[in-house]
């Protein structure tokens, strides 16, 4: 995979630092995974300087999406055995805490979280890959969670995958640790399309341009609705749509759009 970058991000990184970039232009923010080498391993450092990047997205008032991906092979494939075979307190102190830090941070922002999936996406990988709200991956690309193969669990996102998939699939994804592709990823619901070579780029182009188009007001009340739907009661879930069709429909943004929907099936 080539280097991506946003169209109208310039050239000048929101933040470069040795695992990660961070660019940000009109409402959309793209963080790329840099550390081809390693097949972008997640590392003490990387998880540092994803922290650090999410912070400083936690402080965009305008933003509406982050697009997450990988440069190189993979978006991700796993860990850093590396530093976790050679020092294993250390590494968990320095990888698990900074991440879990920074999933919370991810959670709680009122944007839409894309993952750009092509290549390994393994460990931690497939674990940040549940995390967003929208998935489209490559057709090469190869989904693992392989945590069972080193005898221990799997971290950062089996909430998230439970939530997705259910208990029961979850529980073959997590122990059996066989690999899967991105068809049956999408059959399972842990992505929302493949694409073949160049149509993946033009998809993501199209994605981010219809996000870009939406008041940010409707991004933010939208993602939280559907955030809240699972813990509310129907009751409760109902009112608040309520309460937030009403917030929007009293903004003048409301008129203009039925007004400009009108106009269109008038011409």
């Amino acid at each position: 995979m080539k280097d991506h970058t946003a169209p109208g991000v310039s050239s000048e990184p929101h933040y470069a630092g040795t695992t990660l970039t961070l660019g940000i232009a009109d409402g959309i923010a793209w963080m790329t995974f840099i550390q081809a080498d390693t097949l972008n391993a997640l590392s003490p450092a990387m998880a540092h300087e994803f922290l650090h990047a999410c912070k400083l997205l936690s402080v965009q008032d305008e933003l509406k999406a982050l697009i997450l991906q990988g440069t190189g092979k993979a978006f991700m494939a796993g860990g850093d055995l590396h530093a976790l075979r050679q020092d294993t307190e250390a590494a968990v102190a320095a990888i698990i805490p900074p991440m879990n830090q920074a999933v919370l941070l991810l959670q709680s922002m009122p944007v839409i979280i894309i993952a750009r999936l092509h290549g390994a996406v393994a460990g931690a990988g497939l674990s940040l890959a549940c995390l967003a709200d929208i998935s489209i991956a490559a057709a090469d690309t190869r989904f693992v969670y392989a945590y069972s193969d080193i005898a221990t669990t799997c971290d950062l996102g089996l909430w998230h995958l439970v939530r997705r998939v259910g208990l029961n699939r979850s529980i073959e994804i997590a122990l059996l640790s066989r690999g899967f592709d991105a068809r049956q990823a999408a059959e399972w619901g842990l992505v929302n399309q493949v694409f073949d070579g160049a149509e993946l780029e033009s998809a993501l182009g199209a994605w981010t341009k219809r996000l870009t188009a939406l008041p940010l007001h409707v991004v933010r009340e939208t993602k939280a609705l559907l955030h809240q739907a699972n813990a509310a009661t129907l009751a409760e879930q109902l009112a608040h749509e309520h309460q937030c069709f009403l917030k929007c429909a009293r903004r003048p943004e409301f008129a203009s759009r039925i007004d400009h929907f009108f106009l269109a099936r008038r011409t």
